[in-house]
């Protein structure tokens, strides 16, 4: 499976209801990622971009992995 923050951004997008929301989000840091900010984690590699993917999916209702 090929993980692209669009896709990150679309689920994103659902649950915040704004662009400038889910921008803020991945700069923001998150207990989730031990306090790294979620681009940091995407961007650390595929385990991350899995990582993010997992998480951001997990709150969509549906089991995505």
């Amino acid at each position: 499976m090929v993980i692209i923050k669009s896709d990150i951004n679309k689920m994103l997008l659902g649950l915040l209801s704004r662009q400038d929301l889910v921008d803020l989000w991945w700069s923001g840091t998150n207990k989730a990622f031990d306090g790294k900010t979620p681009n940091d984690v995407y961007m650390s590699g595929e385990d991350g971009r899995k990582a993010v993917y997992n998480y951001v999916a997990s709150f969509c209702g549906g089991d995505y992995s």
